[in-house]
């Protein structure tokens, strides 16, 4: 998964209490039913780790959709959308 240059953030982020970046992540396939989470590195003055991003402890998932309807989760809107 490449970003586009069009949803590419500029790196590195700079975040604080009072003004959280919200980082929208779009995954998509052509060919695949693929299983897939990110891990989110990151630093501060009181130390570094990295943030796994899944489902619950699973896996998220991406499926080829090639002439289907195209289904995603809005999660800022909370549901399922076309």
């Amino acid at each position: 998964m490449t970003p586009t240059a069009r949803s590419r953030p500029l790196l590195p982020l700079r975040v604080s209490a009072s003004e959280p970046v919200v980082l929208r992540v779009e995954a998509t396939t052509t060919g695949c039913d693929c299983d897939w989470y990110l891990d989110l590195r990151w630093s501060g003055p009181a130390g570094s780790g990295t943030l796994r991003i899944d489902d619950s402890g699973r896996p998220l998932r991406a499926s080829a959709a090639t002439g289907r309807p195209v289904y995603g989760c809005a999660t800022e809107l909370g549901r399922w959308g076309r």
